[in-house]
């Protein structure tokens, strides 16, 4: 869509000022545009396995760093890579990890306190969708042996581009995502 704009400076219904073009694109999501996937060889018929959290147990080879799963958010839209939208997404958690919730983060867990709780992205165009996705760790569960520990993700766009999320500015995508870390 194209929107043009100019400006009537003598009121006579005419453009006789500064004018301008504005390309609007519109970006879709999907039914469920928020998938997380586990790190293989953490994957416990898709939830976390335990001994992928620091303190718990001992990784298995071929983790990846620290790294537990991936967030990725994926939107319909033009065949372009022109609009990039700029969203942010949001873990809920608890640190320390307390009850059933667990301590996640988007960057690798510091050695105390909570980790990286927002982190802030455009999309991009990958040839056929317009995407965005994010490294997820986890910090720390209740090791309790018999209660599966949980943290959920929220995705918003950033409405007012201030690369954090702005209650009742920013936009949600979709609904919130549970990963689920399988304590045995």
């Amino acid at each position: 869509m194209f929107i043009f704009a100019c400006v009537d400076q003598n009121l006579d219904s005419t453009c006789d000022g500064p004018s301008s073009t504005l390309t609007l694109y519109f970006l879709q999501a999907p039914a469920s545009p928020l998938s997380v996937s586990v790190v293989s060889a953490c994957d416990e018929s898709g939830q976390i396995a335990d001994n992928c959290v620091p303190g718990v147990g001992s990784p298995p080879s071929g983790q990846p760093a620290g790294k537990d799963a991936t967030l990725t958010l994926m939107l319909n839209g033009p065949a372009s890579s022109a609009p990039s939208l700029p969203v942010v997404a949001v873990i809920t958690d608890s640190s320390p990890p307390s009850g059933t919730t667990a301590s996640a983060s988007f960057a690798t867990c510091p050695a105390s306190g909570d980790g990286t709780d927002v982190q802030a992205k455009s999309t991009s165009f990958d040839s056929s969708n317009h995407v965005a996705s994010w490294d997820l760790y986890v910090c720390g569960i209740n090791n309790d042996g018999t209660n599966d520990d949980t943290f959920t993700i929220s995705v918003y766009w950033d409405v007012d581009s201030n690369n954090a999320y702005t209650p009742g500015v920013d936009v949600q995508i979709g609904t919130l995502v549970t990963v689920t870390i399988n304590d045995n």
